[in-house]
């Protein structure tokens, strides 16, 4: 009774805080009550310990009932099932307890009535269920097996710390070791439980078998005399077990060793299998081996042609393209570096250049091949680069699955980034080692760091992208659509097949998206631009949310930057298979996982992320798509940076002042927390690079924010549109973060040029202090309010060592209503660190504070505003 009491009351509470604690729950069927690995440890520790507590019943009645057991002739395998049915119906009613909280939590918490019961049943009364007989079985036979039940509880604890260990610390990743493991999948809405589905059959087969064999060696071992010693119990093991037992127990391990013997053919031979170190080595190796050609010139890719075929049911692709290649530079090409994964691709890629080249390596990194052209590629120069092969994923593998292929939801990604499915052009940087201790680890230098601002060469791009034009026929079944970048020319059907034809007419990024799922569509138009927003049919709750950033943000840029580029502009859900992030950037389309906004429910109060984001990507057109940086550090300060200064924006004007000092107070609490961790030091805006991410999206929030306060929203408008015009889609000559900052610069009064030196040059932070508070009534009937504030500001170093910095700051100062409501909010000069204010005014405010809606980065906020007391006489 107490244990089911404790499970119950766990379960309701660990379920109820799941709910409230994540967004999301509210709409994704199932992931209400499983969101969180939190959510696991309810799930496996609470079953060991009902184990643990029912053994301690079971022993002790063996230990003092033995004589009793001794006279009943009840055979082992009643007894033995007799106890193991007792705790398996315990555990089921922990399940039905997890079914029925969950659906509680939905229906109550969210008033979210599309319960997928077949989705938890399949989840908890199978897959979890059998997790759970397993461990039963392993518990009993260690307690059948030991002499004590002391003994019993050590050894089954010790096996369960060992097995975390073993393949959780150690990263020993054969599961077909792991006793009762199904290897990590991920289950998709959109896609179900997919091509994983057949890999779950066969491990679930795999370890029931063991099981049963484990079943079979503990009632054989189980205990029929007060006679406890194992050598005893194994000869009488030997003497009653009987031919049919015997074949039976065979039967049962050649079944098992050949399961086992098909799933290793799976993972280890059909499929490629490379253990997290072996393709941290095939990373090293690439470096070792071809890092002598980082720095030979490249042609960029003027155009992009693909067709692609996608038989979603059979998990197929024929890819088949392409590539104009442009020698922009101003030396000869003699050979051409191509990379692409040889074990992603089922037949040999079939690459053809219209000048005559000569494959002179074909590594196994990554593919990387080497083509030398009998005649030169001239300045100026362009030439063909085509390319066919097939693409079909072979039997079925936890290692290497090829999640971007399914049956419902394939995101291929043709971009300079990856080299999975289409070629990569040139030696790629980004498959490199970047975590210092996995570079020393396999013998690598420490990574040098991105060129620095004085050292930039402008011809390079970030990763080798480029901006060719682009055009596409893809090619799907049933009644899924294709969708990929550009404007749709034409859509048809031929053979059964659906087939839609892509181009733009205008530059883009090398950054293409290709995507086919079934889908259902929302379409507007909004001036002039053709907006789409593809989703899974059942996903619908946030659809309106997103159309309203996507407007939001091209009226914003459009009104401050430039005019949109493009005709199109579309949002597509994919599986959570993705990656990424949540959402990610192509030019025309985005594309976006369906746990990161498409489910999520927000109240009207709350932060709006979903409409954020949506304008948060939206903003990248214009900053990486239209300004591309060059290679260098401070990039960020034209990427994200910006796009986040948007998103700040938008989401002001749509939900309002304090909706964005919410929203703008919880990006500095991330930003000061994540730098306390920061092993690599903080590095000033000016140095950013993409391994200090929190800094390119967290600081540069408050301090976008900051800037087009103290200066003006439309100045810094200003100042962008002058970046636009003079570096927007230029090749010849790429901008570094100094560009933008010169913008910055020209428009900034004078006053307040410290600004831009404080935020972008240096590290610094405020320590803002309201001391006392007080007020006075005047013979006239207005208040005297006196104010002492103290402020310090400190320039911090990259290993966090402070130094005081002399003042000569605007800070605001606010008096503020019981609402936090301002009715005076004006900028102080600061020249000294503690200063005193009196103002009059008509009334007396609840509150007074010095910069209380933190738009200056101030580690401490607990004391920027204070209650506004009567002075006593």
């Amino acid at each position: 009774f107490l244990i089911l009491t404790f499970l119950a009351l766990s379960q309701i509470a660990s379920n109820f805080i799941m709910g409230l604690g994540y967004e999301q729950a509210a709409k994704y069927p199932f992931t209400s009550w499983y969101l969180n690995k939190t959510i696991h440890l309810w799930m496996y520790m609470l079953p060991m310990a009902i184990l643990f507590g029912g053994m301690l019943v079971w022993r002790e009645k063996d230990n003092k009932s033995d004589e009793i057991y001794n006279t009943l002739p009840l055979p082992a395998w009643y007894s033995y099932f007799n106890k193991f049915f007792t705790l398996i119906n315990i555990q089921l009613i922990y399940l039905a307890l997890a079914l029925l909280t969950g659906v509680f939590t939905q229906i109550l918490v969210f008033n979210f009535y599309d319960i997928e019961l077949g989705l938890y049943i399949k989840h908890l009364f199978g897959m979890d269920f059998l997790g759970y007989v397993h461990m039963l079985i392993i518990v009993m036979l260690i307690q059948i097996l030991s002499p004590n039940k002391f003994i019993g509880f050590f050894l089954s604890a010790l096996y369960f710390i060992a097995e975390l260990i073993i393949f959780g610390l150690l990263e020993f990743d054969n599961v077909l070791l792991r006793y009762g493991n199904i290897p990590g999948f991920t289950y998709s809405n959109i896609n179900g439980f997919g091509h994983h589905t057949t890999m779950i059959l066969w491990y679930s087969i795999y370890w029931a078998v063991f099981g049963a064999i484990l079943i079979m060696i503990s009632i054989g071992l189980w205990r029929r005399s007060v006679e406890t010693n194992l050598k005893f119990r194994f000869q009488n093991l030997r003497k009653d077990v009987s031919k049919k037992q015997a074949l039976s127990f065979v039967i049962l391990v050649l079944v098992f060793l050949s399961i086992g013997g098909n799933i290793a053919y799976n993972r280890y031979v059909l499929n490629p299998y490379y253990s997290k170190d072996d393709q941290k080595q095939m990373q090293a190796d690439y470096e070792k081996k071809f890092q002598q050609y980082s720095d030979v010139i490249q042609p960029m890719i003027e155009h992009i042609d693909l067709k692609v075929d996608i038989y979603p049911e059979k998990r197929k692709l024929l890819i088949s393209g392409t590539y104009v290649l442009d020698n922009i530079s101003e030396q000869e090409i003699d050979s051409i570096f191509v990379n692409l994964k040889d074990f992603n691709i089922s037949t040999v890629a079939d690459f053809e250049f219209s000048k005559t080249a000569h494959n002179e390596l074909h590594a196994k990194e990554f593919g990387f091949r080497i083509f030398t052209l009998e005649e030169s590629l001239k300045p100026g120069e362009q030439m063909d680069f085509n390319f066919k092969y097939w693409v079909e994923p072979k039997g079925f593998t936890d290692n290497q699955p090829q999640n971007a292929i399914a049956a419902n939801g394939t995101n291929l990604n043709l971009t300079s980034f990856s080299t999975d499915y289409f070629p990569v052009i040139g030696y790629s940087k980004v498959i490199e080692l970047s975590m210092s201790q996995d570079r020393k680890d396999f013998d690598l230098p420490p990574k040098p760091p991105l060129p620095s601002i004085d050292n930039a060469d402008r011809s390079k791009m970030i990763m080798n992208m480029s901006r060719p034009t682009y055009e596409a026929v893809v090619s799907t079944s049933g009644e899924q659509t294709a969708i990929t970048n550009g404007e749709l020319i034409k859509e048809w059907q031929e053979n059964g097949r659906n087939y839609f034809h892509y181009k733009t007419d205008e530059k883009i990024e090398n950054e293409i998206a290709i995507l086919s799922a079934k889908y259902a569509k929302k379409q507007t138009t909004y001036k002039g631009i053709n907006i789409e927003v593809f989703y899974h049919e059942k996903h619908h709750y946030n659809i309106d949310r997103i159309i309203a950033g996507l407007k939001a943000s091209h009226d914003y840029c459009t009104k401050h930057f430039s005019d949109y580029p493009y005709k199109d502009l579309r949002v597509v859900e994919v599986p959570d298979y993705m990656t990424q992030g949540t959402a990610r950037h192509f030019p025309t389309l985005f594309i976006w996982i369906e746990s990161g906004g498409f489910i999520t429910n927000y109240e009207d109060d709350e932060l709006d992320l979903v409409f954020a984001i949506a304008s948060h990507e939206n903003a990248h057109h214009w900053w990486a798509g239209i300004v591309t940086p060059a290679y260098a550090t401070g990039g960020y300060l034209m990427t994200e940076t910006l796009a986040q200064y948007v998103m700040a924006m938008t989401h002001e004007q749509e939900y309002g002042i304090k909706a964005s000092r919410r929203y703008l107070k919880d990006e500095m609490r991330r930003y000061l927390s994540r730098r306390k961790t920061d092993i690599e030091g903080e590095q000033a805006l000016i140095n950013t690079s993409f391994s200090q991410a929190y800094l390119g999206y967290k600081k540069s929030t408050s301090v976008m924010y900051a800037l087009q306060d103290y200066i003006g929203e439309d100045v810094v408008g200003q100042a962008l549109s002058n970046v636009v015009k003079r570096w927007g889609n230029r090749l010849d000559s790429l901008p570094i973060a100094t560009d933008v900052i010169n913008e910055y610069r020209k428009v900034c009064p004078d006053s307040l040029q410290y600004l831009i030196e404080d935020m972008f040059y240096k590290i610094t932070i405020y320590e803002n202090e309201i001391k006392n508070a007080t007020y006075t009534q005047l013979e006239d009937g207005k208040y005297r309010i006196d104010l002492d504030l103290n402020s310090i500001k400190y320039y911090v170093d990259s290993i966090g060592n402070q130094t005081k910095a002399p003042m000569r700051d605007y800070i605001y100062v606010a008096l503020m209503d019981e609402d936090d409501n301002e009715f005076y909010y004006q900028k102080y000069l600061f020249t000294e660190n503690e200063q005193q204010i009196s103002l009059i005014t008509d009334r007396i405010p609840a509150k007074a504070g010095l910069d209380p809606f933190l738009v200056l980065i101030d580690r401490n906020w607990d004391n920027n505003s204070m209650k506004v007391e009567k002075l006593k006489q």
